[in-house]
């Protein structure tokens, strides 16, 4: 009785032989369940053949068998077997390297999502001709998913980089464009507001934001050129005067604003000087209320920028109704000079 086996590490087919007065009931059953993944010691005698599994015939000289075709049978098995482990010992070392490639890569790339398609592709064709068993095919899947895994991350922390980036460009080109639109009710900024607008269009334009969202920062640029061409066709008494009125209004609804910041930051003060118990100085607080201090002071400075906006627009009106009256006094005495 002969007991065969394959031995992969080595690429050696061994044969252990067993005389046919020693095979019994018991060996036969032991052996039996050995060939169906039992473990089984094999006996050390001399009847023990290493054949190099690559050999024209894995059979010594000096045996013979009855059924030569079950030999053959599992001969073209483990040279199919052999094979394939070759085979995906490459394959292993190409996806191990890709891998690596894959996790030192700081940012997504569609290069590497492709390379690890065809990775996959390539290795399920593999399983499909038979050259890769099941089982190395699904450990090659598993770090296929492993890569995928990796790639699908780097692609949403990519975007999430790309929306922040995006954001703090929208808010800085939006911030400009509402810089201008504040500035078109002083007519001496009106020059440097078409400047500006034409410097911010070509910011725009280079900006690495999606073109709908330029879309929105354009249209709201030919907002501003809308009004800033009303507010020159417009220049005239009358529309100083409304000027004037809408100067006034904003006033009073910022010193209504700055009152209830003040009301609030030393309503803050008081809770504070509570909490604190008296213990903490004004400079302490400066940290905590600097927040309302700003505003408080932003909106001094703008109250304090519109009085004097008011008071020469005011001059400008008063000007303007001296010229036309002095204008119609030479008129008058003209006539009466006729």
């Amino acid at each position: 009785m002969l007991a065969i086996y394959l031995n992969e590490d080595d690429k050696q087919v061994v044969i252990h032989a067993f005389p046919k007065e020693q095979v019994d009931k018991t060996l036969q059953d032991q052996l039996f369940a050995w060939k169906n993944g039992a473990p089984f010691d094999f006996p050390e005698n001399e009847l023990i053949w290493h054949v190099d599994a690559n050999s024209e015939s894995i059979l010594p000289r000096e045996i013979r068998v009855d059924k030569p075709e079950f030999i053959q049978r599992a001969q073209n098995s483990w040279s199919k077997l052999l094979m394939s482990t070759r085979l995906f010992k490459v394959c292993k070392e190409e996806v191990v390297l890709h891998k690596t490639l894959v996790e030192s890569t700081r940012e997504y790339s569609e290069d590497l999502w492709k390379k690890t398609q065809d990775l996959w592709k390539k290795y399920s064709g593999y399983l499909k001709e038979h050259e890769l068993t099941w089982e190395q095919t699904e450990l090659l899947k598993a770090e296929i998913n492993e890569i995928f895994d990796i790639l699908k991350a780097k692609k949403r922390l990519s975007a999430e980089k790309e929306k922040e980036e995006s954001h703090k460009v929208l808010s800085t080109l939006d911030k400009k464009i509402e810089e201008l639109k504040a500035n078109l009710i002083y007519p001496e900024e009106w020059p440097k507001i078409h400047e500006g607008l034409r410097t911010v269009q070509a910011d725009i334009k280079a900006a690495p934001i999606r073109w709908e969202q330029k879309k929105k920062l354009f249209d709201r640029i030919n907002e501003v050129y809308d009004a800033l061409r009303s507010y020159k066709k417009t220049q005239d008494v009358t529309h100083l005067k409304d000027r004037i009125d809408k100067l006034k209004k904003i006033l009073h609804g910022i010193e209504q604003t700055i009152e209830k910041d003040r009301e609030s930051l030393s309503s803050q003060q008081e809770k504070l000087a509570h909490y604190t118990r008296g213990k903490s100085t004004n400079t302490d607080w400066g940290g905590l209320l600097k927040v309302i201090e700003n505003r408080i002071q932003e909106k001094e400075a703008k109250i304090a920028d519109i009085k004097k906006t008011i008071e020469q627009l005011t001059k400008k009106v008063a000007a303007s109704k001296k010229n036309k009256e002095e204008n119609n006094s030479e008129e008058v005495v003209n006539q009466e000079t006729n």
